[in-house]
């Protein structure tokens, strides 16, 4: 075989490459442009009267307005924008009627009437899809969308969406965002395009900051409550600080910043109340001036302070002590008008704690009752009443991300070792 009988072949491959090279191009020069062609509009004006033959159109059986987009010198838009509130699936299943004297055709077809200058066309989707009207040869689109706004879920619940959610039991916020774009389906969103841009979009978020980092990033447990339906739980990797999550019918977009501190919640900051219920069931004796009647009343209130203060999600920055905590804490109770029963120290440069709503140290007649401490409530194996105790004052323990305190009220100091 000859030289010239090797290159040939390899001339009219390369010939071949290179036109279907210049075809695609052109193709995609072409594709570009038309979609480049179409500006995005900026303005809708409501037409003065409606066109000859047209008496009126209803959406949903709501009247629909005929509008002029600045962009679109072909079309006419018939539409009609729900309430913000209004779920994504009422556009999916819609009625329109169209009032007219004249012929009338919808998506190319020719319609028919029942009534005399009624028709009407059931099921339509009108979730992002515009449909072709045409009355007395005038082309028309008709179109219908969700007005925008954020919704707080919390505040504002809506059936079969998420209504309340913690993350590491840190509360969250929970909205529902409709964002509506300009001139609801307008030819710029449907035409010249590989994808038509949808012009009514639903984003639903839970949020939280200064979230508990005393669960993993990446397995943070995530519960919530859907409205008119059940609770649930889920471990969410945010090790990213955010992650998409379905819950039920809806997606939710959780976005979370953590604490870099510390955040007291019911399981690493409480007050116990093991030791001095014990001495309440077997009435040891009191102090004069002291009765178990009213101690109870004290367990009870700061019990139900506690739990209101948990609620707040209280955050303390790098370098909080275990004083700080407690400080803010009674701070809370006694500004909010939780305790009733007696004095509570609260001091911003306080260092130690004598009375918290009354209850206070001597109050037992054995005089070896008091406020402590212990960084390792939850040591395996030991009670309450045998609770380690910090060999330091709670003004100058330091709390980290991870610490656990507990605060009680002891009746006996000499079984809590140092």
């Amino acid at each position: 075989m000859n030289k010239k009988s090797i290159l040939n072949p390899m001339k009219r491959i390369v010939t071949v490459m290179l036109a279907v090279a210049m075809v695609f191009s052109v193709n995609l020069t072409s594709m570009t442009a038309h979609a480049a062609s179409i500006n995005k509009p900026t303005q809708q004006t409501v037409l003065s009267t409606l066109p000859e033959g047209v008496t009126g159109v209803t959406i949903g059986g709501n009247e629909a307005t005929f509008y002029t987009d600045d962009n679109d010198s072909t079309n006419t838009y018939i539409r009609y924008v729900y309430p913000t509130d209004t779920m994504l699936s009422k556009l999916e299943d819609l009625t329109v009627v169209i009032n007219s004297s004249k012929a009338v055709s919808w998506d190319g077809s020719d319609l028919t009437t029942e009534t005399a200058g009624t028709y009407t066309i059931a099921n339509v989707n009108l979730l992002n899809t515009a449909h072709k009207l045409v009355i007395n040869n005038k082309s028309y689109i008709v179109v219908a969308g969700i007005a925008k706004g954020e919704r707080d879920l919390v505040k504002e619940p809506l059936n079969g969406y998420v209504k309340s959610a913690t993350i590491n039991k840190t509360t969250a916020t929970v909205t529902r965002t409709i964002t509506e774009g300009t001139c609801i389906g307008n030819i710029y969103y449907t035409e010249g395009r590989e994808k038509q841009i949808d012009w009514t979009t639903e984003t639903n978020y839970i949020s939280a900051t200064n979230v508990s980092t005393s669960t993993a990033a990446n397995k943070a447990n995530l519960v919530y409550a859907i409205s008119g339906g059940s609770t649930g739980k889920n471990t969410v990797d945010l090790s990213t600080g955010s992650a998409q999550v379905t819950i039920g019918s809806y997606k939710y977009a959780v976005n979370v910043s953590f604490a870099t501190g510390f955040v007291a919640t019911k399981d690493n900051f409480w007050i116990d109340f093991t030791e001095l219920n014990r001495a309440k069931a077997s009435e040891e004796a009191l102090n004069s001036g002291y009765d178990w009647t009213t101690i109870g009343k004290q367990i009870t209130e700061i019990q139900a302070a506690q739990k209101a203060w948990y609620a707040t999600n209280p955050t303390f920055e790098d370098g909080a002590t275990c004083m700080n905590v407690l400080q803010n804490f009674l701070k809370f109770a006694t500004t909010n008008g939780y305790f009733t029963c007696g004095t509570t120290d609260v001091d911003e440069n306080c260092t130690y704690v004598q009375n918290i709503d009354g209850l206070c140290p001597f109050t037992l007649a054995n005089g070896m009752d008091g406020w402590m401490y212990t960084d390792n409530p939850k040591e395996e194996g030991k009670d309450p009443s045998e609770w380690y105790t910090a060999p330091i004052g709670a003004a100058d323990y330091t709390l980290t991300s991870d610490s656990t305190i507990a605060w009680f009220f002891t009746t006996n100091y000499g079984t809590h070792p140092w």
